[in-house]
């Protein structure tokens, strides 16, 4: 499967893409900016 963008997922869930990292982060996941991406999986996570 596609990987999906940091910033992808903020826009979709109408958050800024500081917040989806933070919350990422709080998960244990290490990303850094909002073009890291992310697995299916780890997107509905978040």
């Amino acid at each position: 499967m596609a990987k999906i963008r940091i910033h992808e997922i903020a826009k979709e869930l109408g958050y800024d893409s500081k917040e989806i990292i933070e919350k990422a982060n709080e998960l244990g996941l290490g990303i850094k900016t909002a073009s890291n991406a992310v697995e299916p999986e780890i997107a509905a996570a978040i």
